[in-house]
């Protein structure tokens, strides 16, 4: 399979900064991350998190829905591989929970809080010496340009190691960050 130009940038940063990296740089990467995730959604009331731009955009409710429903399987994920046990199939992309919206804000975020600690506990039970396998499938998704110069989604599932999974929710979570600021400035 011949691999778009973009798919391969993706891959080489997950070997740089995931395969090649230091536990200790992956660690750090995602906590940033994690902890920039929650200070913006602390800025964030009931109201407008339940707030859509149009029919066909999420709400930031359901990005933060969708975050929390990733995140945990790839807790469990995670800790087989480092565990060296099989991890199981690829988490799909897009979930979200039928009660997105049911559920409160306030339990959405403390339920998305949990997440983050629980794979950031299972990334300290890690360390540089373990194996990189077995291998973890990873469903992934990126943006490119169509032959109109408009993005769109290119999806495919790639088998890589657990260091790349442990590095996954920095770009995963990055991306729907910019994502919630341009919800929030559509709806404010």
């Amino acid at each position: 399979m011949t691999l778009h130009p973009a798919q391969e940038r993706a891959l080489a940063y997950l070997r740089r900064k995931g395969t090649e990296a230091p536990l200790e740089s992956i660690r750090s990467r995602v906590e940033r991350t994690f902890a920039e995730l929650e200070r913006l959604l602390a800025s964030i009331d009931s109201e407008t998190a339940a707030q859509a731009p149009d029919a066909d955009t999420w709400c930031v409710q359901e990005v933060v829905d969708h975050l929390a429903i990733s995140l945990e399987p790839a807790v469990e994920q995670l800790g087989a591989a480092i565990e060296g046990e099989p991890p199981g199939a690829a988490i799909p992309a897009h979930l979200i929970s039928a009660e997105a919206l049911e559920r409160s804000w306030a339990d959405t975020v403390a339920w998305l809080r949990t997440m983050h600690r629980r794979f950031l506990d299972v990334l300290l039970r890690a360390d540089d010496d373990l194996p990189l396998t077995p291998t973890v499938p990873l469903v992934m998704v990126i943006k490119i340009e169509d032959e109109r110069g408009e993005l769109e989604a290119l999806e495919w599932t790639e088998t890589l190691d657990w260091k790349c999974l442990a590095l996954i929710p920095h770009p995963h979570t990055l991306e729907h960050i910019d994502q919630i600021r341009r919800i929030l400035a559509r709806v404010s």
